[in-house]
Parts: C-alpha cells; structure tokens; sequence
C-alpha cells in the first residue's frame, strides 16, 4: 500500500494539471478490488500501525475522575481485542518470554528497574503510542472503575457504564504466551496499571515484580463472567 498510494497521489495531482474535470484518487487493494475517491472528499491521509491510531476524539466521559479510551490499544473497535504488551514495554512482540522481556538482563539474572509507577511516562504504551494526553490508568483509577461502575456481560465482553449513564467495552481477550497466540481467549481479561509490586532480597536486588492489574475470569459452569477485581499479574 505504501508503494502504490503515492504513486496514485501523482497521478492525481497529474490530472489536475491536465484538464478541469473532477479529480480522483483509485486505490488497488491486495484482493484485486478497486475504489475511487474524489481527491476533494479526501482530507487527510494518515499511515501508522494499528496500535497507533489515536481515539482523542471518542474519549470516553464516565463520570470519573478520568475519561476513558473507546477501545484497546491496537484495537478500532470497541469489541476488538487489540494489541498484547507486556508491561513497562510500548510495542507488542511475537511472543512474549522473561527471555526477550525488554527489562530483563539474562547475563545477571536480574530485572532492570524502571519504577514501580509508569504511568504517563517514557514507559507507557498509551502515551508512547497515542501521543500526550494518554497513558495507563492508576492502579487508583482502576479501582474506581470497578467500584463506580454498573458491569454487564455482553458476550465475550464487560460492558461497563459509568455513573453518567456513557459506557465502555472490556473485551475478555486473555492474554498473550510464551508461545505466541492468545491464552484464555473470551474466557478472561486482563488489563494493566501502570503501578508494580516490587521485590528484592536483602542485598536491594530486584527479584520480580508483580503489576496491579483489572482481572475477570469466566465461571465455567454459569457460562458467565465473574465479578472484575484488581489483582496482580506478572510482568
């Protein structure tokens, strides 16, 4: 798409050039379909990867103390899963190991101390990917989500509604494994804080740490979810 957008650009800046009639832009896409544009219903054309498309304008009032994103990061839709991070790292991997955790250090055996709070820092994904005014909710902010909130299952989802009566949607997406595909699909969910728990040994050495995260499960035999709570999970 890249190599052939900007060549359909010319063309069109070309056929402007040539005569007055109405330009357009075609666009060929891999399945051999093709459609046209007019160049003046276009406004702007933007590339990135999908975990970078930034909602700002579909925040997301609950009536909390903070707005909330429409979907996942990596995500377009409210009900789609998106992208798989581990935590203080802003890019999804293949798959996801202690081993290539971009904070472990395999030669000594130990993690690299980036803080037990990441939140709208150099570390957090929502701000790295989405741009200021984004970041990772609070391990506080979180809690009040869960407390404040009505939450309702809707498939595979959480639909939660805020005091205001505005709504969101946490897919139950599980999570991502050493082997590279999802774990627990639409029987869990698993979201981020930006605080940690953090362990050491006498001596001040880091041992692990844990990260305050949203949890809910299914309940096998109601064929449900059960109710969110925070929970720690490991990096």
């Amino acid at each position: 798409m890249k190599r052939i957008l900007p060549a359909i650009l010319i063309a069109a800046a070309g056929l402007g050039m040539l005569n007055a009639q109405t330009k357009v832009m075609t666009i060929e896409y891999k399945d051999g379909t093709k459609e046209i544009k007019k160049v003046t219903d276009v406004q702007r054309i933007t590339f990135g990867d999908e975990a970078q498309v930034d909602p700002s304008d579909k925040m997301v009032d609950l009536g909390l103390s903070v707005k909330w994103a429409p979907f996942n990061i990596g995500a377009t839709e409210p009900t789609s899963k998106g992208a798989y991070f581990s935590w203080g790292e802003t890019r999804q991997k293949d798959y996801n190991h202690v081993y290539n955790y971009q904070w472990y250090d395999p030669i000594t055996d130990s993690y690299v101390e980036i803080g037990d709070q990441i939140s709208n820092t150099s570390h957090d994904a929502a701000k790295d990917l989405w741009g200021d005014g984004w970041r990772l909710p609070t391990e506080e902010e979180m809690k009040e989500l869960v407390e404040q909130c009505t939450w309702e299952v809707s498939g595979y989802c959480y639909k939660v509604t805020g005091p205001n009566g505005n709504s969101i949607y946490l897919p139950g997406v599980g999570f991502s494994t050493y082997k590279g595909k999802p774990k627990a699909m639409e029987q869990s969910g698993y979201y981020w804080t930006g605080n940690a728990d953090v362990r050491t040994n006498k001596d001040g050495k880091k041992l692990d740490s844990n990260a305050a995260c949203l949890k809910f499960t299914r309940d096998t035999y109601k064929k449900t979810f059960l109710e969110p709570k925070m929970d720690f999970f490991s990096k």
